[in-house]
């Protein structure tokens, strides 16, 4: 499989090569909007921190008092319409309508969330149809049909730096070529940064706004069946460790950090659709291993707490992003979107 997809490579990586070509040359038709798009995107495959970095832009100061509309694909969701706007009945069926979707649409109740199949078309349903001051676009930097007025990269500085290979050797989606397409670019995970990262793509950053993101994690947290937030202390714990996203082992070694060693972990497909069998694992897993507590991400949570008769063990653990340099030319790029 490894030698095929090694010969399969060359042909995906020049495929792309001359289609972003076209899309230079305007020889593919794109899509001009009046109201202003920002997409935040990335250039490798796996988890970059991209959703946590849209829920966090929502709330910075140029865009707290804006009308704001996300658009998202719904990675592995069963839902097959061309366009939805996510509203509290679909929060608990992620695995219908998108886990990192319905977890944006759940913690920013000011914010419109919608699902799609089709990203240029539904913004171009928004803007035909509603009044939005902005439209964010989650994972769009490959969707070149769009046209956008500002274009946020993420670069995962917890991988090494083979990461940045086309794959299979690495996990890059397009050459790196394809940063200078870039506004802004976000060194996100930054506490594990990589300094050869960034030797490594300094002949296409040098002209780049540029911001380096780290994150804290924040106590364990659950929902109780009153919908009030039950909170444990931030201390080693006695747990198991779930999860279905695009970097587990950056998962694992920040929970290892701050709650010690986990008895057992297991670690599911990005965007994984948790089955009753799934869960009658862990909880085997939990008996057997004697683990008190099972810990996942905030994406996990809302898949799996549903599934579970009794999710009294089940703990989410927050992880919020916070900015370490580069606020000053996000904020000017940002505010002159309006002006």
């Amino acid at each position: 499989m490894k030698l095929l997809l090694k010969g399969l490579s060359p042909i995906y990586y020049s495929a792309t090569k001359l289609r972003n070509k076209l899309y230079d040359k305007q020889i593919l038709e794109t899509v001009k909007l009046n109201t202003p798009v920002v997409c935040i995107g990335n250039i490798s495959f796996g988890g970059s921190g991209k959703t946590p970095f849209t829920r966090w832009l929502c709330l910075q100061d140029a865009l707290v008092d804006k009308n704001i509309a996300i658009v998202s694909r719904a990675y592995r969701a069963k839902y097959s319409g061309d366009f939805l706007k996510l509203e509290e009945k679909h929060f608990q069926q992620p695995e219908n309508y998108g886990d990192e979707a319905c977890m944006l649409a759940s913690s920013l109740p000011n914010v419109d969330v919608y699902i799609t199949n089709n990203k240029s078309k539904a913004c171009e349903k928004l803007v035909a149809n509603s009044s939005y001051d902005i439209i964010l676009v989650d994972d769009g930097f490959q969707h070149r049909r769009l046209e956008r007025d500002l274009d946020i990269v993420l670069l995962d500085t917890s991988v090494g730096i083979e990461s940045y290979n086309r794959f299979p050797k690495g996990e890059l989606r397009e050459d790196l070529s394809g940063l200078e397409r870039a506004d802004v670019l976000v060194y996100s995970k930054a506490t594990t940064a990589t300094p050869s990262l960034m030797d490594r793509l300094v002949n296409y950053t040098h002209d780049k706004a540029q911001m380096v993101m780290g994150f804290d994690l924040g106590s364990p947290s659950r929902v109780t069946p009153n919908d009030s937030l039950e909170i444990l202390e931030k201390s080693f714990l006695n747990y198991i460790l779930v999860t279905a996203v695009g970097n587990p082992k950056q998962v694992e070694e920040s929970f290892k950090k701050s709650f010690g060693e986990a008895k057992d972990k297991l670690i599911f497909k990005d965007h994984h659709s948790f089955s009753s069998l799934d869960i009658d694992m862990i909880l085997h897993v939990m008996e057997k291993k004697k683990a008190k507590y099972i810990l996942c991400t905030e994406k996990d949570y809302l898949k799996i707490r549903n599934k579970m008769k009794n999710s009294s063990s089940l703990y989410f653990v927050p992880q919020d992003y916070k900015l370490l340099a580069g606020k000053e030319e996000l904020d000017e790029k940002l505010r002159a979107l309006f002006s």
